[in-house]
């Protein structure tokens, strides 16, 4: 499996870590003025080393494990990290979380005497980091290597990326028009489904050749840095070996079952050389 290794612009950093807290992150805003808001980002354990290396980048904020739920906190709670990341992030979100993120400005305008201004989307398209840090947080690649046997009448070998997404937010904002833009940009499909636990979420699907295409791509260019870096390895490779319309080998479908076998929860070795330097920094 080929390792991407790529460098990072400071701008490329800002949208990677939009794209991230949109996904996996939050900001609780206190009533009490002697208290400062914070904003929060949560990953799996597994992904501590890619939470640190972005946190030792940015510079603020603290990092601790939530053991019980296998989990990462990265939190910024002090005015200098909390005005640096509204710097970062200002701009570049797309979903509703902005909502949330107004608030935190509005508050810190308010009750600390500044004047941050409120900006609206720079890069309306998706020709960014963000996406990848978006997937990093909510995305999942999946490949499927059925086999003929007693309970398999017929052999299945397929690629497919997804991405499951609340309806509306917790502010009731849809969050139809990121899934929307996200559909159109890889040409994937979207529809709505009713999980076990009662809720509605988008269900986003890219598995047709057209969006495969697009989607390498994209990785290829803005590459993703969490664990799930390696999950796109394999489902790359697959995607190659099984090719467009391709009669697979015997060894064809042993590869790509053991690539299968090399993903999601089975990988439990992780190398992090993969992490992007990001120019003009010193990580």
């Amino acid at each position: 499996m080929k390792n991407i290794k790529k460098t990072w612009t400071l701008e490329d950093c800002k949208y990677y870590v939009a794209g991230l807290f949109e996904g996996d992150g939050h900001i609780w805003i206190p009533v009490m003025k002697d208290t400062l808001p914070r904003w929060h980002i949560t990953a799996h354990i597994k992904d501590l080393p890619c939470i640190e290396h972005l946190h030792k980048i940015f510079g603020h904020g603290f990092i601790r494990r939530k053991t019980r739920e296998n989990a990462v906190v990265w939190t910024i709670g002090n005015v200098a990290g909390l005005l640096k990341m509204i710097d970062w992030l200002n701009g570049r979100l797309y979903t509703p979380k902005i909502y949330k993120f107004n608030q935190m400005i509005d508050w810190l305008n308010f009750n600390k005497g500044i004047s941050i201004e409120k900006l609206s989307l720079k890069d309306p398209s998706l020709k960014n980091s963000w996406f990848s840090g978006f997937v990093d947080a909510d995305g999942c690649f999946y490949i499927r290597a059925t086999l003929v046997n007693s309970f398999n009448k017929k052999e299945r070998f397929s690629t497919r990326m997804t991405i499951d997404q609340r309806i509306v937010s917790s502010d009731g904002e849809s969050y139809y028009p990121i899934m929307s833009l996200i559909k159109e940009t890889f040409n994937c499909s979207l529809t709505e489904v009713i999980k076990s636990n009662g809720n509605t979420y988008f269900h986003l699907r890219a598995e047709n050749n057209n969006s495969l295409n697009l989607l390498n791509e994209y990785f290829d260019k803005h590459p993703l840095i969490t664990s799930k870096h390696w999950d796109y390895i394999c489902w790359k490779d697959a995607i190659n070996i099984k090719g467009y319309n391709k009669e697979l080998s015997d060894l064809d479908k042993k590869n790509i079952l053991s690539l299968k076998n090399q993903m999601n929860n089975n990988r439990k070795y992780f190398s992090w050389q993969h992490l992007p330097h990001v120019v003009g920094t010193a990580v």
